[in-house]
């Protein structure tokens, strides 16, 4: 197994930590505030220098379908779960089944984007590695704490939010394995694809929780040294 390809194992080990943490202590609300506009700078940045010029290196009809395909899926997920939630309201266990379903997605995703992307031979630097390393623990971070929120036991959470975490591998070593020759169109609609995907997780969950806390200068200036640290590595 090459370098590129235990890349994919290092995002799940911290995200395995992640949920022991905020199963047995969880983090102040301005601190996890802080590092998630800090990790929203990390994937944006990334996105834009690692992604984007191969996102529009050619083919433009492909990449717009791509593109429109990922929103399309992650906007649709939004309307499903919030109908099943309304539609599942006071049934015990329900909302947190569709929470681990959305994150479920959401892991796949990002486990398929950074596989791909060992495969292509695209991790030329540590920005999209840093990034998704980030987006995915506070992502498995969040879920750990509002499973707790629900009643769930520690022990069931932790089961739960690690049994979650091991789709990124497995869809890291599926997007590396089946994903890695692809050329051409192809390629320009899955990194479109997943470009739009990892916006909307940023714009739409990474930040809007964050913002659940008051901001101060300091946190929102967070964001903005995130996306500097990208150009810097």
């Amino acid at each position: 197994m090459n370098d590129s390809l235990l890349i994919i194992l290092i995002p799940t080990i911290l995200a395995v930590i992640a949920a022991v943490f905020a199963t047995y202590r969880k983090p102040g609300e301005r601190l996890t505030s802080g590092v998630q506009h800090f990790a929203a700078g990390l994937v944006v940045a990334a996105i834009a220098e690692e992604l984007v010029p191969e996102m529009t290196s050619g083919h433009t009809a492909y990449m717009i379908a791509g593109f429109l395909l990922g929103v399309g899926l992650m906007l649709g997920l939004k309307v499903f779960t919030r109908n099943a939630e309304s539609d599942s309201n006071g049934i015990k266990g329900a909302s947190g089944a569709m929470l681990l379903f959305v994150v479920g997605i959401d892991l796949s995703v990002d486990g398929l984007l950074l596989g791909l992307a060992a495969g292509q031979g695209l991790l030329k630097s540590l920005g999209l590695i840093v990034a998704l390393t980030l987006e995915i623990g506070f992502l498995v971070l969040s879920t750990t704490t509002t499973l707790l929120s629900k009643g769930i036991s520690a022990s069931g959470t932790l089961i739960k939010s690690i049994g979650v975490t091991l789709l990124f591998p497995i869809f890291g070593f599926i997007g590396y394995w089946f994903l890695s020759g692809l050329t051409g169109p192809a390629l320009v609609a899955t990194i479109s694809f997943a470009v739009a995907a990892l916006l909307y997780l940023v714009v739409e969950e990474l930040l809007t929780e964050a913002h659940e806390v008051e901001d101060t200068p300091w946190v929102t200036a967070l964001f903005f040294l995130g996306f500097l640290v990208i150009f810097i590595i």
